[in-house]
Protein backbone atom coordinates (compact mmCIF):
# COMPACT_ATOMS: atom_id res chain seq x y z
CA UNK A 1 0.00 0.00 0.00
CA UNK A 2 1.39 3.75 -0.68
CA UNK A 3 1.38 5.79 1.87
CA UNK A 4 0.83 9.20 -0.08
CA UNK A 5 3.79 11.25 -2.37
CA UNK A 6 5.48 14.62 -1.62
CA UNK A 7 5.69 17.19 -3.28
CA UNK A 8 7.60 17.36 -6.22
CA UNK A 9 10.15 19.69 -5.42
CA UNK A 10 14.03 18.99 -5.10
CA UNK A 11 16.21 18.92 -2.28
CA UNK A 12 19.74 20.67 -1.12
CA UNK A 13 20.80 23.70 -0.58
CA UNK A 14 21.76 25.07 -3.61
CA UNK A 15 19.27 27.19 -6.10
CA UNK A 16 17.26 25.75 -8.38
CA UNK A 17 18.89 25.93 -11.78
CA UNK A 18 17.18 25.70 -15.54
CA UNK A 19 14.90 22.56 -15.28
CA UNK A 20 16.08 21.02 -18.86
CA UNK A 21 19.77 20.78 -17.68
CA UNK A 22 18.55 18.46 -14.50
CA UNK A 23 19.05 15.00 -14.86
CA UNK A 24 15.81 13.04 -13.18
CA UNK A 25 17.41 9.71 -10.86
CA UNK A 26 14.58 7.90 -9.11
CA UNK A 27 16.52 6.60 -5.78
CA UNK A 28 15.06 3.67 -4.74
CA UNK A 29 15.85 2.78 -1.08
CA UNK A 30 14.66 -0.45 0.87
CA UNK A 31 14.26 0.94 4.46
CA UNK A 32 13.53 4.59 5.47
CA UNK A 33 16.50 6.05 6.69
CA UNK A 34 15.65 8.24 9.40
CA UNK A 35 16.24 8.53 12.38
CA UNK A 36 19.54 7.01 11.62
CA UNK A 37 19.88 4.83 13.77
CA UNK A 38 21.66 1.82 12.14
CA UNK A 39 24.68 1.35 9.64
CA UNK A 40 23.05 0.54 7.59
CA UNK A 41 20.45 3.32 7.68
CA UNK A 42 23.15 5.69 8.28
CA UNK A 43 25.02 4.61 4.84
CA UNK A 44 21.60 5.03 3.30
CA UNK A 45 21.12 8.36 4.69
CA UNK A 46 24.51 9.83 3.60
CA UNK A 47 23.90 8.29 -0.01
CA UNK A 48 20.53 10.33 -0.49
CA UNK A 49 21.73 13.49 0.75
CA UNK A 50 24.88 13.44 -1.44
CA UNK A 51 22.46 12.97 -4.45
CA UNK A 52 19.95 14.98 -3.76
CA UNK A 53 22.05 17.68 -3.13
CA UNK A 54 23.52 17.88 -6.32
CA UNK A 55 22.41 20.95 -8.03
CA UNK A 56 22.30 19.21 -11.79
CA UNK A 57 20.03 16.35 -10.26
CA UNK A 58 16.15 16.13 -9.73
CA UNK A 59 15.83 13.13 -7.34
CA UNK A 60 12.09 11.10 -6.87
CA UNK A 61 12.86 9.00 -3.51
CA UNK A 62 10.96 6.19 -3.14
CA UNK A 63 11.06 4.15 0.18
CA UNK A 64 9.94 1.23 1.60
CA UNK A 65 8.97 0.77 5.09
CA UNK A 66 10.88 -2.50 5.64
CA UNK A 67 10.75 -1.99 9.38
CA UNK A 68 6.59 -1.58 9.64
CA UNK A 69 6.42 1.36 11.55
CA UNK A 70 8.62 4.04 10.45
CA UNK A 71 6.42 4.84 7.03
CA UNK A 72 5.75 8.81 9.28
CA UNK A 73 9.21 9.75 9.36
CA UNK A 74 9.20 9.77 5.16
CA UNK A 75 7.65 13.44 5.70
CA UNK A 76 11.28 14.48 7.32
CA UNK A 77 12.40 14.06 3.81
CA UNK A 78 9.32 15.79 2.06
CA UNK A 79 10.18 19.13 4.92
CA UNK A 80 13.31 19.42 3.21
CA UNK A 81 11.72 19.26 -0.58
CA UNK A 82 12.30 15.78 -1.92
CA UNK A 83 9.80 14.29 -3.75
CA UNK A 84 9.12 11.21 -1.74
CA UNK A 85 6.49 8.02 -2.10
CA UNK A 86 6.89 5.16 0.55
CA UNK A 87 4.99 1.73 0.35
CA UNK A 88 4.95 -1.31 3.14
CA UNK A 89 6.95 -4.37 2.74
CA UNK A 90 5.04 -7.59 1.40
CA UNK A 91 5.30 -10.16 3.95
CA UNK A 92 4.85 -9.45 7.85
CA UNK A 93 7.82 -10.04 10.17
CA UNK A 94 8.32 -13.62 11.37
CA UNK A 95 7.72 -12.77 14.79
CA UNK A 96 4.57 -11.22 14.57
CA UNK A 97 3.01 -14.14 15.33
CA UNK A 98 1.90 -17.90 13.91
CA UNK A 99 -0.12 -16.41 10.98
CA UNK A 100 3.25 -14.70 10.20
CA UNK A 101 5.36 -17.26 10.65
CA UNK A 102 3.05 -19.57 8.35
CA UNK A 103 3.38 -17.69 5.50
CA UNK A 104 7.28 -17.01 5.79
CA UNK A 105 7.27 -20.68 5.83
CA UNK A 106 5.24 -21.09 2.96
CA UNK A 107 7.04 -18.42 0.77
CA UNK A 108 10.37 -19.69 1.42
CA UNK A 109 9.12 -23.06 0.22
CA UNK A 110 7.42 -21.56 -2.90
CA UNK A 111 9.54 -19.14 -3.81
CA UNK A 112 12.72 -19.15 -6.07
CA UNK A 113 14.05 -15.66 -3.87
CA UNK A 114 15.53 -15.04 -1.20
CA UNK A 115 13.35 -13.93 1.98
CA UNK A 116 15.20 -10.57 1.76
CA UNK A 117 14.01 -9.93 -1.56
CA UNK A 118 10.64 -11.60 -1.42
CA UNK A 119 9.63 -8.93 1.74
CA UNK A 120 10.45 -6.19 -0.32
CA UNK A 121 8.42 -6.65 -3.44
CA UNK A 122 5.26 -4.09 -3.87
CA UNK A 123 3.06 -3.59 -6.48
CA UNK A 124 2.04 -0.58 -5.93
CA UNK A 125 5.74 0.63 -5.80
CA UNK A 126 6.05 -0.62 -9.10
CA UNK A 127 3.09 1.14 -10.22
CA UNK A 128 4.66 4.14 -8.76
CA UNK A 129 8.04 3.70 -10.57
CA UNK A 130 6.41 3.33 -13.96
CA UNK A 131 4.41 6.91 -13.50
CA UNK A 132 7.35 8.31 -12.73
CA UNK A 133 8.65 7.00 -15.77
CA UNK A 134 5.87 7.72 -18.05
CA UNK A 135 7.17 11.72 -16.64
CA UNK A 136 10.35 11.00 -17.84
CA UNK A 137 13.57 9.78 -15.84
CA UNK A 138 17.41 9.36 -16.57
CA UNK A 139 18.04 6.39 -14.66
CA UNK A 140 17.09 4.26 -11.58
CA UNK A 141 19.64 3.87 -8.62
CA UNK A 142 18.51 1.38 -5.67
CA UNK A 143 20.24 0.42 -2.52
CA UNK A 144 20.71 -3.28 -1.51
CA UNK A 145 20.32 -6.26 -4.28
CA UNK A 146 16.35 -6.42 -2.47
CA UNK A 147 15.83 -3.25 -4.20
CA UNK A 148 15.89 -4.96 -7.64
CA UNK A 149 12.45 -5.78 -6.36
CA UNK A 150 10.96 -2.50 -7.05
CA UNK A 151 12.46 -1.85 -10.38
CA UNK A 152 10.05 -2.71 -13.24
CA UNK A 153 11.10 -5.38 -15.45
CA UNK A 154 10.65 -3.73 -18.56
CA UNK A 155 13.03 -0.70 -17.63
CA UNK A 156 16.12 -2.28 -18.25
CA UNK A 157 17.26 -1.33 -21.50
CA UNK A 158 15.88 1.75 -21.75
CA UNK A 159 17.60 3.48 -18.84
CA UNK A 160 20.52 2.89 -16.82
CA UNK A 161 19.43 0.58 -13.94
CA UNK A 162 22.46 1.22 -10.82
CA UNK A 163 22.49 -1.03 -7.84
CA UNK A 164 24.46 0.11 -4.73
CA UNK A 165 25.76 -2.57 -2.75
CA UNK A 166 26.56 -2.60 0.98
CA UNK A 167 27.86 -6.23 0.86
CA UNK A 168 27.98 -8.98 -1.26
CA UNK A 169 24.90 -10.61 0.08
CA UNK A 170 25.70 -13.90 -1.55
CA UNK A 171 28.74 -13.85 0.90
CA UNK A 172 26.73 -12.87 4.14
CA UNK A 173 24.19 -15.68 3.40
CA UNK A 174 27.03 -17.82 2.90
CA UNK A 175 28.22 -16.87 6.25
CA UNK A 176 24.74 -17.18 8.24
CA UNK A 177 24.74 -20.76 7.21
CA UNK A 178 27.66 -21.31 8.61
CA UNK A 179 26.99 -19.48 11.68
CA UNK A 180 24.20 -22.03 13.01
CA UNK A 181 24.81 -25.31 15.18
CA UNK A 182 25.09 -28.12 13.03
CA UNK A 183 22.12 -29.43 15.35
CA UNK A 184 19.74 -26.75 14.19
CA UNK A 185 16.91 -27.01 11.86
CA UNK A 186 17.73 -23.50 11.15
CA UNK A 187 20.60 -24.67 9.20
CA UNK A 188 18.87 -26.29 5.94
CA UNK A 189 16.73 -22.49 6.14
CA UNK A 190 19.88 -20.88 5.74
CA UNK A 191 21.18 -23.11 3.01
CA UNK A 192 18.03 -22.92 1.08
CA UNK A 193 18.57 -18.99 1.40
CA UNK A 194 22.07 -19.05 0.31
CA UNK A 195 21.90 -20.88 -2.71
CA UNK A 196 18.07 -19.04 -3.83
CA UNK A 197 20.71 -15.80 -2.58
CA UNK A 198 23.47 -17.13 -5.08
CA UNK A 199 21.01 -17.48 -8.35
CA UNK A 200 19.24 -14.04 -7.70
CA UNK A 201 22.44 -12.34 -7.98
CA UNK A 202 23.81 -13.74 -10.92
CA UNK A 203 20.09 -13.13 -12.51
CA UNK A 204 20.19 -9.57 -11.43
CA UNK A 205 23.70 -8.69 -12.58
CA UNK A 206 23.48 -9.78 -16.56
CA UNK A 207 20.65 -7.28 -16.62
CA UNK A 208 21.51 -4.00 -14.74
CA UNK A 209 23.71 -1.01 -16.06
CA UNK A 210 26.39 -1.09 -13.34
CA UNK A 211 26.65 -1.70 -9.80
CA UNK A 212 28.38 0.78 -7.32
CA UNK A 213 29.59 -0.56 -4.15
CA UNK A 214 31.08 1.03 -0.67
CA UNK A 215 33.92 -1.01 -0.66
CA UNK A 216 36.96 -1.84 -2.71
CA UNK A 217 37.32 -5.46 -0.94
CA UNK A 218 33.89 -6.17 -2.63
CA UNK A 219 34.33 -4.00 -5.86
CA UNK A 220 37.10 -6.76 -6.73
CA UNK A 221 34.76 -9.84 -5.58
CA UNK A 222 32.07 -8.49 -8.06
CA UNK A 223 34.67 -8.10 -10.58
CA UNK A 224 36.07 -11.04 -10.00
CA UNK A 225 32.83 -12.66 -10.31
CA UNK A 226 31.48 -11.06 -12.92
CA UNK A 227 34.18 -10.64 -15.68
CA UNK A 228 32.98 -7.48 -17.55
CA UNK A 229 30.43 -6.07 -15.14
CA UNK A 230 30.94 -2.19 -14.81
CA UNK A 231 31.75 -1.90 -11.28
CA UNK A 232 32.61 1.40 -9.51
CA UNK A 233 33.49 1.89 -5.84
CA UNK A 234 32.13 4.91 -3.78
CA UNK A 235 33.96 6.02 -0.82
CA UNK A 236 31.54 6.30 2.55
CA UNK A 237 31.02 9.54 4.32
CA UNK A 238 32.89 9.98 7.37
CA UNK A 239 31.16 13.25 9.34
CA UNK A 240 33.27 15.55 11.23
CA UNK A 241 32.65 15.80 14.81
CA UNK A 242 32.71 18.96 16.89
CA UNK A 243 34.58 16.61 19.69
CA UNK A 244 37.32 14.36 19.85
CA UNK A 245 38.35 11.62 21.39
CA UNK A 246 40.18 12.01 25.18
CA UNK A 247 39.92 8.96 26.82
CA UNK A 248 39.03 8.00 30.46
CA UNK A 249 40.89 8.68 33.43
CA UNK A 250 41.18 4.89 34.47
CA UNK A 251 42.69 4.19 30.89
CA UNK A 252 41.08 1.03 30.80
CA UNK A 253 38.07 1.09 29.53
CA UNK A 254 37.30 -0.81 25.85
CA UNK A 255 33.62 -0.04 23.70
CA UNK A 256 31.80 -1.95 21.39
CA UNK A 257 28.56 -1.14 19.03
CA UNK A 258 26.58 -3.38 17.79
CA UNK A 259 22.96 -5.58 19.06
CA UNK A 260 22.78 -8.91 18.90
CA UNK A 261 20.04 -9.12 15.99
CA UNK A 262 22.69 -8.86 13.35
CA UNK A 263 24.70 -12.26 13.77
CA UNK A 264 28.44 -10.67 12.97
CA UNK A 265 27.42 -8.85 16.09
CA UNK A 266 26.06 -11.72 18.10
CA UNK A 267 29.25 -13.77 16.71
CA UNK A 268 31.54 -11.04 18.09
CA UNK A 269 29.73 -10.57 21.41
CA UNK A 270 30.01 -14.21 22.15
CA UNK A 271 33.89 -13.89 21.60
CA UNK A 272 34.33 -10.71 23.40
CA UNK A 273 32.17 -12.24 26.16
CA UNK A 274 33.47 -15.71 26.31
CA UNK A 275 37.10 -15.00 24.91
CA UNK A 276 38.61 -11.92 24.97
CA UNK A 277 37.64 -10.66 28.38
CA UNK A 278 37.95 -13.25 30.87
CA UNK A 279 41.56 -13.20 29.37
CA UNK A 280 41.80 -9.47 29.59
CA UNK A 281 40.58 -9.70 32.93
CA UNK A 282 43.17 -12.15 33.73
CA UNK A 283 45.92 -9.98 32.96
CA UNK A 284 44.38 -6.85 34.66
CA UNK A 285 40.93 -7.26 36.85
CA UNK A 286 40.29 -3.26 36.19
CA UNK A 287 39.44 -3.56 32.77
CA UNK A 288 36.57 -3.26 31.80
CA UNK A 289 34.16 -3.42 28.54
CA UNK A 290 31.27 -1.15 27.51
CA UNK A 291 28.90 -2.33 24.91
CA UNK A 292 25.74 -0.25 23.23
CA UNK A 293 23.13 -1.77 21.97
CA UNK A 294 21.90 -4.64 23.77
CA UNK A 295 20.78 -4.39 27.75
CA UNK A 296 21.99 -6.14 30.65
CA UNK A 297 18.98 -8.66 30.92
CA UNK A 298 18.95 -9.20 26.84
CA UNK A 299 22.90 -10.63 27.67
CA UNK A 300 21.82 -12.43 30.55
CA UNK A 301 19.40 -14.08 28.56
CA UNK A 302 21.83 -14.92 25.68
CA UNK A 303 24.36 -15.98 28.57
CA UNK A 304 26.36 -13.36 27.87
CA UNK A 305 26.78 -11.79 30.94
CA UNK A 306 30.12 -11.16 32.94
CA UNK A 307 32.68 -9.45 35.08
CA UNK A 308 33.75 -6.00 33.57
CA UNK A 309 31.38 -6.11 30.68
CA UNK A 310 28.60 -3.18 30.85
CA UNK A 311 25.64 -3.95 28.77
CA UNK A 312 24.09 0.09 27.99
CA UNK A 313 21.50 -0.54 25.74
CA UNK A 314 20.49 1.90 23.06
CA UNK A 315 22.03 5.14 23.60
CA UNK A 316 20.69 8.95 21.54
CA UNK A 317 23.58 10.27 19.75
CA UNK A 318 24.65 12.76 21.98
CA UNK A 319 25.48 10.00 24.34
CA UNK A 320 27.07 7.79 22.24
CA UNK A 321 29.41 10.42 21.17
CA UNK A 322 30.58 10.93 25.04
CA UNK A 323 31.45 7.56 24.49
CA UNK A 324 33.62 7.62 21.91
CA UNK A 325 35.54 10.46 23.43
CA UNK A 326 35.69 8.64 26.92
CA UNK A 327 36.31 5.21 26.55
CA UNK A 328 40.20 4.08 25.39
CA UNK A 329 40.21 1.54 22.95
CA UNK A 330 37.20 0.28 20.59
CA UNK A 331 37.51 -2.86 19.91
CA UNK A 332 35.65 -4.77 16.55
CA UNK A 333 36.29 -8.17 16.61
CA UNK A 334 33.54 -8.54 13.58
CA UNK A 335 34.57 -11.17 11.33
CA UNK A 336 31.25 -12.36 9.11
CA UNK A 337 29.52 -10.63 6.51
CA UNK A 338 31.44 -7.97 4.39
CA UNK A 339 31.44 -4.19 3.27
CA UNK A 340 32.34 -1.37 5.42
CA UNK A 341 32.13 -1.64 9.32
CA UNK A 342 30.24 1.66 9.91
CA UNK A 343 30.81 1.40 13.58
CA UNK A 344 34.31 1.64 12.75
CA UNK A 345 33.96 4.68 10.74
CA UNK A 346 32.36 5.79 13.71
CA UNK A 347 34.98 5.19 16.21
CA UNK A 348 37.30 7.15 13.57
CA UNK A 349 35.51 9.77 12.86
CA UNK A 350 36.17 11.07 16.52
CA UNK A 351 39.79 9.43 16.36
CA UNK A 352 39.51 6.91 18.61
CA UNK A 353 41.90 4.71 18.27
CA UNK A 354 40.66 1.25 16.79
CA UNK A 355 41.75 -2.33 17.67
CA UNK A 356 39.87 -5.27 15.10
CA UNK A 357 40.16 -8.37 13.05
CA UNK A 358 41.38 -8.06 10.01
CA UNK A 359 37.82 -8.64 8.70
CA UNK A 360 36.79 -5.55 10.10
CA UNK A 361 38.96 -3.42 8.39
CA UNK A 362 38.75 -4.37 5.28
CA UNK A 363 38.07 -1.79 2.53
CA UNK A 364 39.30 1.10 5.36
CA UNK A 365 41.59 3.53 3.75
CA UNK A 366 42.18 5.31 6.93
CA UNK A 367 45.54 5.08 9.23
CA UNK A 368 45.48 4.54 12.19
CA UNK A 369 43.39 1.09 13.28
CA UNK A 370 45.40 -1.61 14.55
CA UNK A 371 44.60 -5.33 13.21
CA UNK A 372 45.35 -6.23 17.06
CA UNK A 373 42.79 -9.02 17.54
CA UNK A 374 42.33 -12.54 16.52
CA UNK A 375 39.33 -15.23 16.54
CA UNK A 376 42.02 -18.09 16.98
CA UNK A 377 44.02 -16.67 19.96
CA UNK A 378 42.20 -14.74 22.26
CA UNK A 379 45.52 -14.72 24.96
CA UNK A 380 47.49 -13.09 22.26
CA UNK A 381 45.03 -10.86 21.49
CA UNK A 382 44.21 -9.48 25.38
CA UNK A 383 48.34 -9.25 25.40
CA UNK A 384 48.25 -7.03 22.55
CA UNK A 385 45.25 -5.22 23.82
CA UNK A 386 46.44 -4.67 27.83
CA UNK A 387 49.92 -3.89 26.30
CA UNK A 388 47.99 -0.77 24.05
CA UNK A 389 45.89 -0.06 27.04
CA UNK A 390 48.70 0.49 29.23
CA UNK A 391 50.85 2.77 26.39
CA UNK A 392 48.83 6.11 25.99
CA UNK A 393 51.21 7.50 23.77
CA UNK A 394 50.46 4.90 21.53
CA UNK A 395 46.71 5.21 22.08
CA UNK A 396 47.42 9.10 20.94
CA UNK A 397 49.55 8.56 18.19
CA UNK A 398 46.94 6.21 16.70
CA UNK A 399 44.66 9.02 17.34
CA UNK A 400 46.49 11.53 15.61
CA UNK A 401 47.08 9.29 12.71
CA UNK A 402 43.86 8.89 12.25
CA UNK A 403 42.56 12.61 12.62
CA UNK A 404 45.35 13.31 9.84
CA UNK A 405 44.33 10.45 7.54
CA UNK A 406 41.07 11.75 7.35
CA UNK A 407 41.79 15.25 6.21
CA UNK A 408 43.06 13.59 3.08
CA UNK A 409 40.42 11.19 2.96
CA UNK A 410 37.54 14.03 2.80
CA UNK A 411 39.25 15.94 0.65
CA UNK A 412 40.01 12.89 -2.45
CA UNK A 413 36.92 10.49 -1.39
CA UNK A 414 34.76 9.90 -4.56
CA UNK A 415 31.37 11.18 -3.43
CA UNK A 416 28.49 8.97 -3.89
CA UNK A 417 26.64 11.42 -6.46
CA UNK A 418 29.69 11.17 -8.22
CA UNK A 419 30.11 7.32 -8.68
CA UNK A 420 26.72 7.46 -9.68
CA UNK A 421 26.92 9.63 -13.20
CA UNK A 422 29.73 7.51 -13.37
CA UNK A 423 28.10 4.01 -13.46
CA UNK A 424 25.05 5.38 -15.29
CA UNK A 425 27.24 7.10 -18.15
CA UNK A 426 25.63 10.79 -17.78
CA UNK A 427 28.56 12.40 -17.30
CA UNK A 428 29.47 15.34 -15.28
Amino acid sequence: MRREAGPGARAGPHPEGPTLAKLRIAHIIVEVPWPPDKGGKVSFLHHLMELSGNPGITTRLVLLDADGDRARYADHFRGMGIDTAVFDRSLPHVNEGFIAGLRGFLSFIGSPKPRICRVRRNRAALEHIRSLMSEGLDAIVYEHISGWELVPPEVVGRIPVVCVTHNVETRVALDQFRFQRASSPLKVFFLGEYLKTLLYEKRMMRKITALISISGNDSEWYSASYPGAKVITTDEQIPERSSSWQGSASGKRLLFIGSHRYFPNLDALRWLAGSLMPALRRLDGGISLSVCGLSGEEAAALGLARDGIDYLGFLPEEDLAGLHCGCDLYVCPIRLGSGIKMKILDALSYGMPVAAVRQSLDGIHVEGPAASLDFGDPAGSARRIAMLLSDRAALGEMSVATLRSLEEYRRSRRRFDEAVMEAAGLGG
